[in-house]
């Protein structure tokens, strides 16, 4: 499962086998459930159009 935080600007994934992962910024994220998929949180919410909040 995944959740998206637009006003954290992360995204946790819930793995059944293995211990959260939550991805921010530029870290690469990654699952095996789609194969080839790379891209970075912030990659997500700019291509969402979801601004950054200061």
């Amino acid at each position: 499962m995944w959740v998206v935080d637009s006003q954290a600007r992360n995204i946790t994934v819930f793995y059944s086998d293995a211990l959260l992962q939550t991805y921010m910024g530029d870290t690469q994220l990654r699952d095996s459930l789609f194969e080839g998929l790379e891209l970075t949180a912030e990659q997500v919410f700019n291509k969402a159009g979801i601004p950054t909040i200061n």
